[in-house]
């Protein structure tokens, strides 16, 4: 590792914010050390770069969506509720009054925001119970 060199500013504020992580100044570690946890931090962003939408890929779209434009992923239009948690809990009701109250804040924000939220974790989900046709 003897040729190896340092990496460049944003590389040593990165591994000085890892450092301080772990508890040791900047100084404090050894550059065997700076450079093993910068070759984490870049195998961390090779797996992340895996998901990022490519050239061609995802297209924006912008759609009227209640009255006011918007813009949304193509392949996701229209598609909140098969992925919402909500849909399928026993908490959600589309009666305000019996509604969910972090369902009824979502709702609000989304309304007032003009956005689309799908819950894809919540610790206050409860299996739906199926409920009775026609009535």
């Amino acid at each position: 590792m003897e040729n190896q060199k340092l990496p460049d500013n944003d590389g040593k504020r990165l591994l000085g914010q890892l450092a301080g992580e772990i508890g040791k100044s900047f100084l404090e570690i050894t550059l065997d050390e700076k450079l093993e946890e910068l070759e984490k931090v870049k195998k961390c962003l090779e797996n992340l770069e895996k998901f990022q939408p490519k050239e061609g890929k995802m297209e924006i779209v912008k759609y009227n969506h209640h009255g006011v434009e918007v813009s949304v992923i193509s392949e996701l239009k229209g598609k909140h509720r098969d992925h919402c948690l909500c849909f399928r809990c026993g908490k959600f009701s589309f009666d305000p009054a019996k509604n969910c109250p972090i369902a009824s804040l979502l709702f609000a924000v989304c309304i007032q925001c003009h956005i689309t939220t799908p819950v894809y974790e919540c610790k206050e989900f409860e299996i739906e119970e199926k409920k009775p046709q026609g009535g």
